[in-house]
């Protein structure tokens, strides 16, 4: 994971509480069961990004890395678009069966 450079972030969303967690010896925490089923159930988690406010406050921005591979997709707007446009035309049932994969490759 490529550490992102100390900078000013300008964060304007609104929180809610969802509980307080005490740091143990070794000035940790956990997150919690909470916490996790409301991150988890919205996206692959694998980092947070911390970010610290003027007054002490504590943002964990949660972080999915990629795999190398796959970034060109994400740095290739055309690309995501067509991607995200396949995917809707599957959810709405709008696919054809290639049955000589040659052809339908020749033909792109």
């Amino acid at each position: 994971m490529i550490k992102p450079k100390s900078q000013i972030i300008e964060v304007s969303e609104k929180f809610r509480s969802v509980g307080i967690k005490f740091l143990d010896s070794k000035n940790r925490f956990v997150l919690g069961d909470k916490v996790k089923k409301a991150l988890l159930k919205r996206m692959k988690v694998d980092a947070f990004e911390v970010l610290i406010g003027e007054e002490g406050d504590v943002l964990l921005r949660p972080v999915a890395n990629i795999p190398s591979k796959e970034a060109w997709v994400h740095q290739n707007p055309k690309a995501m678009k067509q991607i995200v446009e396949g995917l809707i035309q599957a959810q709405h049932g709008q696919v054809e069966k290639v049955v000589d994969l040659e052809k339908f490759v020749d033909d792109l």
